[in-house]
């Protein structure tokens, strides 16, 4: 798909001795292999570090790590059908969305908690703030720590987001 530091060194090489046909030495070859090298190396940190955050480009052992990140049975499923059952999943959960930390606090909380206003962004970029009530009065401090501590489990936790949880009263607009 792509080509070798020495592919691509070959084809520089190439096309400058057909437009400088003096140019020789081991200074203009060393400079040539070091750019071929670079270009080679950038495109494997790119297709190491970007293509696996991806499902639909994850390799096998990146596609194993989505499985057991989510509990499920690994039993060497092709790769096509691996990305098919991670990417569904992805759309299923709906992971940090507002509506799935709405549900996951009422599924949980629910005796406590009977209405959560989720609002992303309000102390900046990736961070959620949750607030919960339970009818017009303060949500219990213990309550709202175990919330909390919630969203701190893995299971929970999305990466790179702070989630932060108050209760207050719910006022009337």
């Amino acid at each position: 798909m792509f080509k070798t530091a020495r592919e691509i060194y070959n084809e520089m090489c190439n096309e400058l001795q057909s437009r400088v046909p003096n140019l020789r030495g081991k200074v203009i070859s060393a400079l040539l292999y070091t750019v071929a090298l670079a270009i080679s190396s950038v495109w494997y940190a790119v297709n190491k570090l970007w293509f696996n955050i991806w499902p639909q480009h994850a390799d096998r052992d990146t596609l194993r790590k989505f499985y057991e990140e989510w509990g499920l049975d690994w039993d060497y499923p092709d790769e096509e059908t691996a990305r098919k059952v991670v990417l569904s999943q992805y759309r299923c959960k709906g992971i940090g969305t507002k509506g799935w930390y709405r549900d996951v606090v009422l599924q949980n909380f629910g005796n406590y908690v009977d209405n959560v206003e989720v609002l992303p962004n309000e102390r900046g970029p990736g961070t959620i703030d949750i607030y919960v009530y339970f009818g017009n009065r303060v949500v219990d401090e213990g309550i709202v720590s175990e919330i909390q501590e919630l969203f701190e489990q893995d299971e929970y936790r999305v990466a790179g987001i702070d989630v932060k949880v108050y209760s207050r009263v719910l006022s009337l607009k």
